[in-house]
């Protein structure tokens, strides 16, 4: 889980995390930088907020994302090809 009160992923954050395999992300982060999950090949999934408006990243294809409906990150990554899954349920 990304921390509260985080409110960028920065560029390589967690670059080459090869024990990463999943990743939810708390509503107040912003921004997912460029390559902030590269070469986290065991990433199966990850849940990013509504607040998330810039997102730039690398992941595989078998990557599920869930988001909420009709918000950035659903349409980011459905653009991308990806088909997100709703968020995860409390």
């Amino acid at each position: 889980m990304i921390l509260e009160g985080v409110t960028e992923i920065g560029r390589g954050a967690f670059a080459y995390c090869h024990s990463l395999t999943g990743v939810v992300i708390l509503e107040g982060v912003t921004e997912i930088g460029y390559d902030a999950f590269m070469g986290c090949h065991n990433l199966a999934s990850v849940a990013i907020p509504e607040s998330a408006v810039a997102i730039d990243m690398e992941y595989n294809d078998d990557l599920i994302v869930h988001t909420p409906a009709r918000s950035y990150a659903e349409w980011y990554f459905t653009e991308c090809g990806l088909h997100p899954a709703e968020p995860i349920p409390d």
